[in-house]
Formats: structure tokens, sequence, C-alpha cells
């Protein structure tokens, strides 16, 4: 399953041939994010919290009618999906640095992991935010009361 969407997801957004200027291509880290959320679920270091944590971003990617839909917005309804992913993975990075390098799969080294991360939720943010959308967001995902 992992593998399918993950391929899926890589090729759905490649062949958006997304315009730069709106997006800068962050998008395009999507699902090397979703396989670092499922890699930190198979260590036992997580706790039961964090595990839960990791799964709200996991499944706020997966569920079809978020609260961007992608089949009413394009590409533009990856961005709350991002957005989520990256509050996540913020959150996971506070407690488990270590992890969270030894499963990030992208071609970038070590250092930039915290540049990809902080350029995701920035630009994700800017879309979320014109739309007035990040506590009705954080509400879907599980994220926030």
């Amino acid at each position: 399953m992992r593998l399918n969407y993950y391929e899926e997801l890589k090729k759905q957004l490649q062949d958006t041939r997304l315009d730069s200027e709106d997006f800068e291509n962050t998008i395009l880290f999507l699902p090397d994010i979703f396989n670092l959320l499922c890699d930190l679920l198979d260590e036992e270091q997580l706790i039961q919290e964090d595990r839960m944590i990791a799964n709200c971003g996991i499944s706020y990617l997966v569920v079809p009618s978020d609260v961007l839909p992608e089949d009413v917005y394009g590409v533009k309804g990856f961005m709350d999906d991002l957005f989520v992913c990256c509050v996540v993975l913020k959150e996971l990075n506070g407690k488990y640095p270590d992890l969270i390098r030894k499963h990030w799969n992208n071609t970038v080294d070590d250092a930039e992991f915290d540049k990809v991360v902080d350029r995701c939720y920035y630009k994700s943010s800017q879309v979320i935010d014109e739309e007035n959308l990040r506590d009705k967001i954080l509400r879907y995902a599980g994220l926030a009361p």
C-alpha cells in the first residue's frame, strides 16, 4: 500500500507541471515526507502519543476529501496536506532528530532537512493563511482542540 501510494503521489505531482512561482516546487517533497512519516512508525522509540501524531499527518494526506480537496483545487489542494505533514514533522523533529535524519531518504544532506521542512511549512502556510484555514485544518487533522 505505502509504495503504491508513494509512487502514485509522486506521479500525480510531477504530472502537474507545477508553476514554480506559486509553490516553488515545495510540493514535490510531499512523497518523501509521506515516506518519512511511514518509516518513523517502524521505530520502537516513538512513544504512543507521537505515533498518533505521525498518523495524523499520514491520515490527513491520504484522505480524499480534506479541507482543500485535490479534485476541487488541483495542486493547490495538496498545500493543506503539506502543511499538516510539516506541523507533524516539526513536532517530531524536536523529540527525535536522529530518527528523522536516519529516515530522511531524499537526495539532500542531513543539514538540509530543516531547510526543506521550513520552506515547505512557509509556502503551505501562505496558502492556508490566505484562506484563513489554519485552525480548521489543524482541528480536522486532530492536531488542535
